[in-house]
């Protein structure tokens, strides 16, 4: 399989300097390993995102004095993970005896070695290894991006994430550079998983604006390499959630198909109506479950006919709907009827603990969000809060109360456009990518083998060009600073 990415220099997005969030660097190895003692069997998929975890609580203390001692504990891990005490203790256990020179106690926490070591390598894993470009390098991943990593419970989205990274995220010049050229078979080879879930999982990842797909990917390059992606490096939390996209003409009240990731499987081809005359005697007009029928004024109806919805009801403990976990408003509403069923403390703590389930059901239920809520209420399970679930919580609880404006508004880089360069500045760019091939000091070589240039006329032609590309990524430098 071909893995070198192909990028001219006029389609080279400008760099971009500062990461938000800041970044840790990982070799790309360790990662590898990582995944291959999970193919393997020897850690699970809670114990990798617990790694990641681990990481990340290594990585806020890396400004430490060198008079103070760090401390670690269980419960930090939990809040990363949205895992119990109990599944975090037992995955620790389990990397303490993978061989991964793992180790971890309240004063010290030991990721592994980072000293590239070939001989403890299995064959899979050297496999995985041959088919990654530039293995031994040290990978600067976003904090943001690490982690979301330990919070996501689907091994697709983590391998998608990774294929990404490994192909678009380098650190050039001082500087780092987050595009490339990506192929989903690539990504499904090197993590042994289904290409129809990476696919699945890029579309993902496109949605909540973590991948942006570049313009001017087509053509002959994008079949051999694959498309061109930029990883969104001021990447935060969503603001607001896209509801499920259900057909109102083929709904049957039961769950939809959720909208996010694959789970391997292959969808139908194409939706097949039932014959006309099984609708004779069928009562289509609610999109209720059987056995169970909502209190008329206290949930919304929804119409079947034409697509469209009438407006919500009160909002209810009995009847919890995707709206009133998406209205702040709504999900205080809530919580004042949890508190008076004594479900959760009335109290601006008990406040801000009922949001944060909401939110950690929003990401985390893609299924079914309000009953995941409901579960988590009902059985006290507020130990699956996380810290990225507390401050969205804490940011939309401002927001409704206090009128405080978000802190910084999140948006999409716009796609890189590429300058309009001449005839004789594209040949001074080929000119360079040529010599930076063949290792030639002074590309002026190259030229005049092709045409009969002076030194004049190539230091005019070089310098033209080199004002244009720097017009161009100062454009863009800016445009980020801005955003």
């Amino acid at each position: 399989m071909e893995s070198q990415s192909y990028f001219s220099v006029a389609e080279r997005p400008a760099q971009i300097g500062d990461v938000a969030g800041g970044y840790a660097l990982i070799p790309v190895w360790q990662l590898c390993r990582l995944w291959d003692c999970y193919q393997q069997g020897s850690i699970r998929f809670a114990d990798l995102r617990l790694w990641l975890a681990a990481r990340e609580a290594q990585e806020r203390r890396c400004c430490l004095d060198s008079d103070r001692e760090p401390y670690y504990s269980v419960r930090e891990l939990d809040r990363l993970t949205g895992c119990s005490a109990r599944v975090t203790i037992a995955s620790l256990k389990r990397l303490t005896k993978a061989g991964i020179d793992f180790s971890f106690s309240p004063t010290a926490l030991n990721l592994g070695s980072r000293k590239f070591d070939e001989s403890n390598f299995s064959p899979g894993l050297q496999d995985m290894l041959d088919a990654v470009e530039n293995h031994r390098r040290a990978l600067p991943m976003p904090r943001r991006t690490l982690r979301m990593l330990a919070q996501c419970g689907k091994p697709a989205v983590v391998a998608t994430v990774l294929g990404h990274l490994f192909r678009c995220v380098y650190y050039r010049s001082g500087q780092i550079a987050s595009y490339g050229r990506v192929k989903g078979s690539f990504i499904a080879e090197v993590f042994n998983i289904n290409e129809r879930s990476v696919k699945s999982a890029r579309s993902h990842l496109i949605d909540i604006g973590w991948l942006i797909p570049l313009t001017g990917a087509g053509g002959h390059a994008a079949k051999r390499w694959g498309g061109q992606y930029q990883v969104a490096l001021d990447f935060a939390r969503p603001e607001s959630y896209a509801k499920p996209s259900v057909s109102a003409e083929h709904c049957t009240g039961f769950s939809p198909h959720s909208p996010g990731i694959c789970t391997g499987f292959s969808p139908c081809s194409k939706q097949v109506p039932f014959p006309t005359e099984r609708f004779n005697n069928q009562k289509l007009g609610s999109t209720e479950p059987d056995g169970a029928k909502a209190q008329e004024g206290k949930s919304g109806k929804r119409a079947v006919g034409k697509g469209k919805s009438t407006a919500l009801g009160e909002p209810t403990l009995r009847h919890i709907v995707r709206e009133d976990l998406t209205d702040t408003a709504r999900t205080l509403e809530l919580f004042e009827q949890a508190g008076e069923a004594g479900l959760i403390n009335r109290s601006e703590h008990g406040r801000l603990v009922f949001v944060s389930l909401a939110e950690h059901a929003l990401v985390h239920g893609t299924r079914n969000a309000p009953g995941l809520l409901n579960r988590l209420l009902r059985e006290n399970k507020f130990n699956y809060i996380t810290q990225d679930d507390e401050d969205a919580a804490r940011q939309r609880i401002n927001r409704e109360l206090y009128q405080v404006k978000r802190e910084r508004a999140v948006e999409k880089p716009k796609p890189f456009v590429r300058p309009k360069l001449t005839d004789d500045q594209k040949f001074v760019q080929a000119c360079i990518l040529v010599a930076q091939k063949r290792r030639v000091e002074d590309p002026y070589f190259i030229a005049r083998q092709v045409k009969p240039w002076t030194r004049e006329q190539w230091d005019s032609a070089q310098a033209d060009y080199e004002d244009e590309h720097g017009r161009a990524a100062s454009a863009v430098a800016t445009r980020t600073e801005s955003a």
